[in-house]
C-alpha cells in the first residue's frame, strides 16, 4: 500500500500534468487504483494536504446540492451524468455522497433523464437526425443534445441498434471510416490497446471499448476494420480474459457483510468506507437490493427485524 507522501506527491504530479485539481475519478484512471486512501479522511483531505484548492462544491450541505439540481431541472430538464454543467456539483460529487448518480435522483423526485423523453419524441429525433444526414451511425448519438443509448433502448423496449431503427422506419448502413489520424497498423492498435490496459490498472481484463473510446479517442470499429474481428475477440486473443459474472447479492448476504464489518470497525461504517470495502457491494447494489435510497433506512430495517 503506498504511503502518505506517495500518495500526496501523486496528486500534485497529476495536477500540474492536467493544469487543475484533479478529480477522485481522474485520479483513478490515472492510477488505476485508490490503495492507501483509508490514510486521509476523504479526498478533499488529500487534496487540502497536497495544497491544492478544494472543489467549492464539496463544502455544499446533502440538502443544498439538492436544492441546486431541483431549480435547475425544473429551468432545464435532468442532465445525463455525462452532461452535467460546470455550475452544478460533478458527477463525482453526487457518487461520493449519495452512491450513484441514479440513486440521487431518485431522492429529489427523478427516476432518470430517461424520463424525459417519450417513443414518440425519440423517434422523431432520430428520424430528422437520419433524414438530414446529421445521424450517420449509431457513433453520432454520443454528440451533445442527444440522450444515451440506454436511454433509446429503455424508451424503445430493444436491445439493439438495427431493432431501433426497424420501429422508426429507417435504413442505414455504415458508413465509418477511420479518420487519417487513427489509421495505425494492427502492430500499433495492439501496443496502444496493450499500454491502455496497464495505464488503467485492467491487466488482467484488458481495458472495455467504453475506456477505449474514451482514453484513446476512438471506438472499437478502428480495431474491427484492422483485424476485422470485434475487440472482444482480440481481447482473449492478446491473453486477456473477461470479468467475472457479478455475484448476485440477497439482503441477508449483505447485512452478514455489514455485521462482520462492524465488528471489526466497532461501530457502524461511514457511506465512503462502505464503497471503499471489498467485503462489500457497490452501494448503489446495497440502494437496490433493500429499494432505498438510504443507509439510515437499512439499519432501521435491521433493528426492527
Amino acid at each position: 500500500m503506498l504511503s502518505e507522501t506517495e500518495i500526496i506527491k501523486r496528486v500534485q504530479n497529476l495536477a500540474i500534468k492536467l493544469g487543475k485539481t484533479p478529480t477522485r475519478k481522474e485520479y483513478i484512471a490515472e492510477y488505476g487504483s485508490i490503495s492507501g486512501f483509508n490514510l486521509f479522511h476523504g479526498y478533499n483531505d488529500i487534496l487540502i494536504k497536497a495544497g491544492l484548492k478544494v472543489n467549492h462544491h464539496k463544502n455544499l450541505s446533502d440538502d443544498e446540492i439538492k436544492e441546486m439540481y431541483i431549480k435547475y431541472i425544473k429551468g432545464n430538464g435532468v442532465p445525463s451524468s455525462r452532461n452535467i454543467p460546470k455550475e452544478l456539483p460533478s458527477c463525482d460529487t453526487i457518487q461520493d455522497r449519495f452512491g450513484s448518480y441514479r440513486a440521487f435522483l431518485k431522492s429529489i423526485g427523478y427516476e432518470s433523464h430517461q424520463k424525459s423523453y417519450t417513443k414518440e419524441e425519440l423517434t422523431k429525433l432520430l428520424q430528422d437526425g437520419i433524414d438530414n444526414g446529421s445521424i450517420k451511425s449509431m457513433i453520432d448519438l454520443n454528440k451533445p443534445g442527444y440522450p444515451s443509448y440506454n436511454c433509446f433502448y429503455n424508451v424503445f423496449g430493444v436491445k439493439t441498434w438495427k431493432e431501433i431503427l426497424k420501429i422508426i422506419d429507417r435504413n442505414l448502413e455504415s458508413t465509418f471510416v477511420p479518420h487519417k489520424n487513427y489509421n495505425f497498423s494492427k502492430e500499433e492498435l495492439k501496443n496502444k490497446y496493450i499500454e491502455l490496459s496497464e495505464k488503467i490498472g485492467k491487466t488482467k481484463s484488458g481495458a472495455s471499448k467504453h475506456e477505449v473510446r474514451k482514453y484513446l479517442g476512438f471506438t472499437e470499429s478502428v480495431f474491427f476494420i484492422a483485424f476485422k474481428k470485434p475487440l472482444s475477440e482480440l481481447r482473449r486473443e492478446w491473453g486477456y480474459t473477461p470479468r467475472k459474472a457479478k455475484k448476485i447479492y440477497t439482503k441477508e448476504m449483505i447485512l452478514k457483510a455489514l455485521e462482520e464489518q462492524e465488528k471489526k470497525f466497532g461501530r457502524k461504517l461511514t457511506l465512503r468506507e462502505i464503497m471503499q470495502c471489498k467485503e462489500l457491494p457497490s452501494l448503489p447494489t446495497i440502494y437496490i437490493t433493500f429499494e432505498t435510497t438510504s443507509m439510515e433506512e437499512i439499519y432501521k430495517k435491521r433493528e426492527s427485524n
